[in-house]
């Protein structure tokens, strides 16, 4: 053996054979991953568009809601903003609708042009994620706005199915796991049942600053929850706080604010605008 290795000859084929393994080794990881990158930019030319698609249709979901919700609340001739806000935001639920249904062709003619690119499992995922943001666009032209959300659940879980199938592995950052076990943040302790965590005082605190400034000469009008509007005496008895903890109220202003409040978020929104009103 030391024979061999005393040779520069032997060494120096040693050393080529080596080269031209890693060479080999390296064009064939090389060619798998172009590849596997052309087809995920193909797949992004199709899912960028449905993306703008759901986005504009759940605007305009929303937006007919909130119309809908301010009709309700201010049916009166006289709020003359509420039905200024109205005409503005049935202009807007057009546009959204229209720009929605522009991105769904534009995505259905991209994946009819690169569909051979993928497999057959992707393939299957894309369509289904098609077909469910169809269906979303199909509740909200029908003003369906529960089964819109739920469907646009449906979209979103879809969507996520084909990201989970095109992601692959990760060439780039094979330590990316580890670093995010160590890197993760010490868990925050859970608040009480009735304690509003920070983002609901936000909430809150947000309604309260449209009141005091752009919604200082308009009234609100809170919806209570349909438990409530079916069993009225429910308000007095002793048992109210259990009977609608779990339910939803909607504050909505004169300008086409309106908000989903829970219960102890209501009761802290109206304790500060009584204290703001004093």
């Amino acid at each position: 053996m030391e024979e061999f290795w005393s040779d520069p000859r032997n060494v120096w084929g040693v050393v080529g054979g080596t080269v031209g393994v890693l060479g080999v080794t390296w064009g064939v990881l090389s060619f798998h991953w172009n590849r596997r990158e052309s087809r995920l930019e193909a797949l992004s030319k199709v899912l960028q568009p449905m993306i703008r698609a759901a986005q504009q249709l759940h605007r305009a979901n929303d937006l007919r809601r909130q119309c809908e919700i301010l009709k309700r609340s201010f049916p009166e001739t006289g709020a003359k903003e509420a039905h200024a806000r109205i005409e503005s935001m049935i202009e807007d639920y057009g546009k959204a609708i229209s720009e929605g249904e522009d991105q769904f062709r534009l995505a259905q003619a991209e994946n009819e042009s690169r569909i051979f690119r993928f497999r057959d499992k992707i393939a299957r995922l894309v369509y289904t994620a098609k077909s469910s943001l169809s269906e979303f666009g199909q509740h909200v032209n029908a003003g369906k706005f529960n089964e819109a959300d739920l469907q646009f659940a449906k979209f979103g879980d879809d969507y996520a199915a084909v990201k989970r199938a095109g992601r692959g592995l990760r060439l780039a950052a094979p330590f990316e796991g580890v670093r995010k076990y160590l890197n993760r943040k010490p868990s925050t302790p859970k608040p009480g049942k009735f304690e509003l965590s920070e983002k609901e005082m936000q909430g809150v605190m947000g309604l309260l600053h449209r009141r005091a400034t752009t919604q200082a000469g308009n009234t609100f009008a809170v919806h209570p929850p349909q438990k409530l509007l079916d069993r009225p005496n429910v308000a007095k008895s002793d048992e109210v706080i259990d009977e609608l903890e779990k339910s939803v109220f909607v504050v909505v202003y004169q300008g086409g604010t309106n908000k989903m409040l829970s219960l102890p978020e209501l009761v802290v929104f109206l304790f500060l605008h009584i204290d703001l009103q004093m």
